[in-house]
Formats: structure tokens, C-alpha cells, sequence
């Protein structure tokens, strides 16, 4: 990761205008995770609601729920596919630019 001005940014992925990141994986499969600048913005988490495995995420909607107290924030999806992966923990995954989701039959990678 590249650290600018304080922001860590990953390398050898695309970023979204939604604050995500997709990164592309073996197997036609992508990664999506959010972007250190939302990370640092929404501070500490206390739950993250993912989609099922299976379940379809659609481009420019929300596909994943961050939840801190009584406020809740969508991270729009960077790409449309079936979820085949997800994050099981919190962690590190949001500010050491993990992926949070999986994707297979991503149809329309246009970021």
C-alpha cells in the first residue's frame, strides 16, 4: 500500500467513486473492499451486514451495510456478480485494505 498524505492506498486495484476498491483474483473472481479514506471516516465499527453467499450485488447499489451505534452507511458495490466469498470478522479488513467481499460472473467491470 501506498501511504498518501496520511490515506493508504492499495495497489493494483480500481477505486470506486462510492469509496470501495475492486481488485481482480484467479479464477475470474474480484475482491471488493472500502477505501481507507471511508475507513478512517466512519472510525470504528461495530457490525458490518454482507450479503449472503449465492446472493446476487448490483453495480451502483448498496450491497453492504456498516453499522456503528445507532447509524448505519451503505457501501455501494464497484461491480455487479454472485457473492462467492465474505468476511467473517471486522478485523483488519477495513483498514489494511482487505477485501470484504468476493465476487464470480462479474458482468459489467466499468469503475
Amino acid at each position: 500500500m501506498e501511504d498518501v498524505q496520511g490515506i493508504k492506498i492499495p495497489q493494483g486495484v480500481y477505486l470506486h467513486r462510492g469509496h470501495a476498491w475492486v481488485g481482480m483474483a484467479s479464477g475470474g473472481q474480484v475482491r471488493i473492499g472500502m477505501d481507507a479514506f471511508a475507513a478512517r471516516l466512519l472510525g470504528p465499527l461495530d457490525r458490518i451486514d454482507l450479503p449472503l453467499m449465492g446472493k446476487p450485488l448490483k453495480r451502483d447499489q448498496v450491497g453492504i451495510r456498516m453499522n456503528r451505534g445507532d447509524l448505519s452507511t451503505g457501501l455501494v458495490a464497484p461491480v455487479s456478480g454472485v457473492v462467492t466469498a465474505r468476511q467473517a470478522s471486522l478485523g483488519d479488513y477495513l483498514t489494511r485494505g482487505k477485501p470484504i467481499v468476493s465476487l464470480l460472473d462479474t458482468t459489467d467491470i466499468e469503475v
